[in-house]
């Protein structure tokens, strides 16, 4: 009986770590801006000083086209690319993936903006516009907006400290797909 009651105490306390929010997900990580989820980041001084804007625009386009022929990518348009004005906008679709294993294969279609701007000595990047198609293969699935399901009112309970199941694996991983993009983005400037 004692074994029995052990299992339970150590089961019970291995699915409440499992709902908890994990760090850099919690209340605040989906940021908004007039209702609109945007994701943004701005990077200034990491560049080496010599390289300037007409570099820094040009590893832009380079990363662009590398990631647009990734085998994730489904469809993608470079909508806009000004060098005057060094701002280059992508619409991509490509899916992420939530579990891939011999009979499971989760994933969702996402569609977003993609607008990144050089500066003298730096970037902007911004994601914007984001949209998902979940379970496409079982009729016509869902299709839904990041704003009515990764923000903090939609995918977390309990001011914040419990996920709701069904969104939290959108938002985690569409924070972690922006957080792919500056990297690689960022390493792609530093390093030319």
């Amino acid at each position: 009986m004692k074994r029995l009651t052990l299992l339970f105490v150590a089961l019970c306390g291995f699915v409440a770590a499992q709902s908890q929010v994990a760090d850099g997900y919690g209340p605040g990580a989906v940021p908004t801006r007039n209702k609109h989820v945007t994701f943004e980041k701005t990077v200034e001084g990491e560049a080496p000083a010599a390289i300037g804007s007409d570099s820094i625009f040009q590893a832009i386009q380079s990363f662009t086209a590398d990631r647009l022929s990734k085998p994730a990518v489904i469809n993608s348009k470079v909508t806009e690319c000004d060098a005057a004005s060094r701002r280059v906008v992508v619409n991509v679709e490509e899916y992420i993936t939530f579990r891939n294993s011999f009979l499971v294969l989760d994933r969702t279609r996402i569609n977003y903006w993609l607008e990144m701007q050089a500066t003298d000595n730096g970037y902007s990047l911004k994601m914007t516009r984001i949209k998902y198609w979940y379970d496409e293969e079982r009729g016509d699935g869902e299709r839904f907006s990041a704003e009515e399901s990764i923000v903090d009112e939609y995918s977390l309970k309990a001011g914040g400290t419990k996920p709701v199941k069904a969104y939290y694996k959108f938002r985690v991983k569409t924070i972690d797909l922006f957080q792919s993009l500056n990297d690689n983005l960022n390493a792609r400037i530093v390093k030319p």
